[in-house]
């Protein structure tokens, strides 16, 4: 619709306040096409404005809205997949049980972030161990790495090194079983993540060791694709490796 068109650009130029407001108008007519008229066509397109929405919400800091929006989203997705089937929209639940997470871990709720980074997980093994979708294998990778976030601010850091491994075997598959080089960068990143959570642990020759082999990569990566991130993380990783040997 153009009211969301015009909201997205609005987003696009960091003019989130007034992007609220052409959000607003897309869902009501969205709502009174869906609701009212019984128009099941534009649930999806609905379930989609709110997550923009919320997202917009979550930028400007009212978080207690992006909420209301994000559950809005879900359980508008929720209801196409539970009464017409559409079990392809299952992945679009756990998308927004990602930025849910966020949203309480910003608030500081770390046990409400632990409980949808679970709910997330929860699909995304579903979708790629039991169903075999293996599409959706970066997205679990993405899962486990978001949690550990949260689990490295409630210093159980054993279970954050339990789950960068099983994000890090997922990256080496996608890597080197399969040739899938745009995610080396990645893995690079999740392995240098492990590093830290090593070295807070007291496993300096762990770290170091993490970090020499990391190292190497990110050089790599950064000559062939820029990626301004990756540079961010090779600087970062450099530095903590040679605090590492001017210690030893």
């Amino acid at each position: 619709m153009v009211y969301e068109t015009k909201a997205a650009i609005l987003g696009d130029i960091g003019e989130h306040q007034e992007a609220v407001l052409y959000y607003d108008k897309a869902i009501r007519i969205e709502e009174n096409l869906f609701h009212q008229e019984g128009r099941s066509e534009f649930a999806n397109e609905l379930a989609v404005t709110y997550l923009n929405k919320a997202n917009s919400l979550v930028i400007l800091g009212e978080y207690e809205s992006a909420l209301s929006h994000y559950n809005k989203s879900m359980t508008t997705w929720e209801r196409l997949i539970y009464q017409e089937g559409r079990s392809e929209l299952e992945i679009n639940v756990a998308f927004v049980y990602t930025l849910i997470t966020r949203v309480h871990h910003e608030m500081g709720d770390y046990d409400s972030a632990i409980a949808y980074h679970d709910k997330a997980i929860e699909i995304g093994e579903r979708l790629v161990n039991q169903q075999k979708k293996t599409e959706f294998r970066p997205f679990l990778a993405g899962a486990y790495q978001n949690k550990t976030l949260t689990l490295i601010q409630l210093k159980l850091h054993t279970d954050a090194i339990s789950l960068l491994d099983k994000a890090i075997k997922i990256r080496e598959q996608l890597v080197n079983d399969e040739g899938k080089v745009e995610f080396l960068g990645d893995l690079a990143v999740i392995k240098k993540k492990k590093a830290d959570v090593l070295l807070s642990m007291g496993e300096v020759n762990q770290a170091k060791s993490v970090l020499e082999a990391v190292i190497p990569i990110l050089e790599s990566e950064i000559k062939r694709t820029d990626r301004g991130n990756l540079k961010n993380c090779l600087t970062t990783a450099m530095e903590t490796l040679n605090r590492i040997r001017d210690t030893q």
